[in-house]
């Protein structure tokens, strides 16, 4: 089941790997990501693996999509980097956000879902800045119907409240 509340989020710093191009080839990008966070000892840190959306697929050609492969920052860790690895920021801000529990390949269909559906019915809508998804557990880990991602959405207006939406 996917819930969705508008929530208020503080600012989270990241360092990021920029991919141009498809979203569905961001994998990549994220496997550098892992590499280069790995050989810095941020695993043992409990940092989060977060994917940063910055285009609408609906209105960007797929060949000039922006997104981010990118990983949590614990505050002592700063830049510069190296490898194209920059720090960025996620903003803090009003966002429509849940977990959902599925295979990758649906979330195109949530993210329509809360597009198309859920914010016009909540008097919610889409302000500028990126989209991004907190990926909760590995794919590797577990089965496809068991992994678990958290969806900020950037928003304004709209009521409080939880309403569910794809399972």
């Amino acid at each position: 089941m996917f819930e969705v509340a508008v929530s208020e989020f503080d600012a989270v710093r990241v360092a990021a790997l920029r991919h141009v191009g498809p979203f569905t080839e961001l994998a990549p990008s994220f496997a550098k990501i892992c590499e280069w966070a790995g050989a810095q000892g941020l695993f043992q840190r409990g940092v989060q693996l977060v994917g940063m959306f910055h285009d609408d697929p609906k209105t960007t050609a797929a060949a000039e999509l922006r997104s981010d492969a990118a990983v949590t920052l614990p505050e002592d860790v700063d830049g510069p980097f190296d490898a194209g690895v920059e720090v960025q920021v996620l903003p803090a801000g009003t966002y429509a956000a849940g977990i959902f529990q599925g295979p990758y390949e649906r979330l195109p269909e949530v993210y329509g879902w809360l597009v198309a559906e859920w914010m016009p019915a909540n008097g919610v809508r889409a302000t500028d800045g990126p989209s991004f998804e907190i990926y909760l557990n590995a794919p590797t880990s577990v089965a496809p119907e068991e992994i678990r991602t958290e969806i900020r959405f950037p928003v304004a207006g709209g009521r409080r409240g939880r309403e569910k939406g794809p399972r």
